[in-house]
């Protein structure tokens, strides 16, 4: 579970950024979704909302979080450089650090992990394990200097002294299967991520259709069913191809689902005896006069693709306590305000504290902002100042001109629509089509 997460440097983050899921001290709604870390007698947040206008920081704040991930679980894409982005509109940014820095629970234990980076090497990495009553340092990296319990071993010191100055460290541990590093592996891995830029990955799914046959018809989709039909791996894109093909040879007779980004749901499962690869095509079946009809994924509206896509993932998050985190950038993304709701109010009433899991959104629906719906600690907003910088704040950093915290029964909704907390756009007055009703030049007027 994420604990916080720290970025500076980074896109449009130039100064230390923080995120965090911690509940807000005394606040007393919907405390039964909060997940008890009980070895640390804490309890962490399993939900949080991101709110704001365009170009405020929300998408950025996924892909710092993506690249990080990236960093650690693949390197970079550029040899001889991190591949970091610093911020761009001040020149100095170019010379000073890229910060990220996150505290998380992998494997029952708090872990803080930190790098800074520069454009071609990482200036300085570190790893502490957070016991209940004290922590220890698993390493600590300071350009090509090493140092922590980790190095008592003479594998672990040859592995560090063989990485590349543009490496993160952890990545080659993990690249060596170093088991001190093994827990923040898996929780990276278990990141996943849904936007226009990220494709969700194939995962291990069970064979059965009728749960997201039943929600996509409860909310008025028009699809009441599913149906199979054979169908190949060859047209996949070929990362896809090979990601999925390397999951069905390591666990043979468990089936994989994968959704492209036309909406189409391929399943496949490798028989133990044959190792033949079995393929199915997953077809919507819709209600008609006649009977149910077959129509193609990609024919179906934007809204019911991102559905199909978004539906499976959140219910892993209450059914599988291993499917980790889920990003999604922009979830309200071509669906209708109150179908959002709907979803986001299920999804949060089948929350009760036991869910190892947590579900993190990026959202322009003021539909949202209820508090019948959310805490306000799950609810944070997202803007940029007049340099250019994004900034996060959570609703409970506001308070009234007396000094006090936001009422529970406060409609926040209302007062967020006034820019009483920031995070809308700052719009001009202009007609920003003035110029297009001028009259045409007499130059123009002649040649015509």
């Amino acid at each position: 579970m994420l604990i916080s997460f720290t970025v500076s440097n980074f896109g449009p983050f130039r100064d230390q950024t923080e995120f965090w899921m911690i509940p807000f001290p005394k606040l007393a709604q919907h405390k039964e979704r909060l997940v008890p870390l009980r070895r640390y007698r804490s309890k962490v947040l399993s939900c949080a909302a991101l709110f704001g206008p365009n170009a405020s920081g929300k998408s950025a704040f996924v892909s710092a979080l993506a690249f990080l991930r990236s960093l650690v679980l693949e390197g970079s894409r550029q040899p001889g450089r991190t591949g970091r982005i610093p911020f761009g509109l001040q020149k100095q940014s170019a010379d000073k650090p890229t910060r990220f820095a996150l505290s998380c629970l992998a494997g029952g234990t708090l872990y803080d992990y930190e790098c800074e980076l520069s454009d071609l090497a990482v200036s300085s990495e570190s790893l502490r394990r957070i016991l209940t009553k004290t922590e220890e340092i698993v390493f600590q990296r300071n350009a090509q200097t090493f140092t922590g319990k980790l190095f008592a071993d003479e594998t672990a010191r040859n592995i560090a002294y063989s990485t590349g100055a543009d490496t993160l460290l952890l990545k080659s541990l993990l690249a060596e299967g170093v088991a001190q590093a093994a827990p923040l592996g898996a929780w990276f891995r278990s990141l996943k991520f849904l936007s226009a830029e990220h494709s969700l990955l194939p995962k291990r799914v069970s064979a059965g259709q009728s749960a997201l046959a039943e929600a996509l018809d409860t909310l008025a989709t028009g699809i009441s069913g599913f149906q199979e039909q054979t169908a190949y791996l060859d047209g996949l894109p070929r990362q896809i191809r090979e990601e999925l093909i390397g999951l069905l040879y390591g666990a043979p007779g468990n089936t994989y689902e994968i959704t492209l980004a036309d909406g189409t749901r391929l399943r496949a499962r490798l028989e133990s005896g044959s190792h033949r690869i079995e393929v199915q095509k997953i077809l919507p079946t819709h209600h008609a006069a006649d009977g149910a009809k077959v129509i193609e994924a990609e024919h179906e509206s934007y809204g019911v693709k991102r559905l199909i896509r978004l539906l499976p993932q959140m219910s892993a998050l209450i059914s599988n306590p291993a499917s980790g985190i889920l990003i999604v950038d922009d979830l309200d993304l071509g669906l209708h305000p109150l179908l959002t709701k709907k979803i986001l109010t299920d999804f949060l009433q089948a929350r009760d504290g036991t869910h190892m899991t947590q579900l993190i959104f990026t959202t322009r629906s003021t539909e949202l902002l209820d508090q019948n719906l959310f805490r306000r600690d799950e609810l944070w907003f997202t803007e940029r100042t007049e340099e250019g910088a994004c900034q996060l704040r959570p609703l409970t950093s506001f308070v009234s001109e007396s000094g006090k915290y936001i009422r529970f029964d406060k409609i926040i909704r209302r007062d967020y629509l006034k820019g009483l907390f920031g995070a809308v756009p700052k719009m001009g007055q202009n007609n920003i089509f003035a110029s297009d009703q001028s009259p045409k030049s007499s130059s123009s007027k002649s040649s015509s």
